[in-house]
């Protein structure tokens, strides 16, 4: 598979775990390139979603992320304040 391609779904994958957990990145740029996963601008939780530390739970995404096979590192570049 061709780099841009599993960056590709790679991107998909991240953005799946990211709704699982209720985060809304709908304000962020967010995109896998050469097997690191950038997320950076405005994260919240989804409406009706209640997250009690947003930051820890980011970090926690990303130990997750970088658990999965495409996704080598995480770059959090995010605000959390809504």
């Amino acid at each position: 598979m061709a780099s841009n391609e599993s960056d590709r779904l790679a991107t998909k994958l991240a953005r799946s775990v990211l709704a699982k957990r209720g985060i809304d990145v709908s304000r962020c740029d967010m995109r896998v390139t050469h097997g690191v996963c950038y997320i950076r601008g405005l994260v919240r939780p989804m409406p009706g979603v209640v997250i009690p530390d947003l930051k820890a739970e980011m970090e926690n995404v990303a130990k997750a992320l970088r658990a999965k096979q495409d996704i080598r590192d995480v770059v959090l570049e995010i605000n959390t304040r809504h």
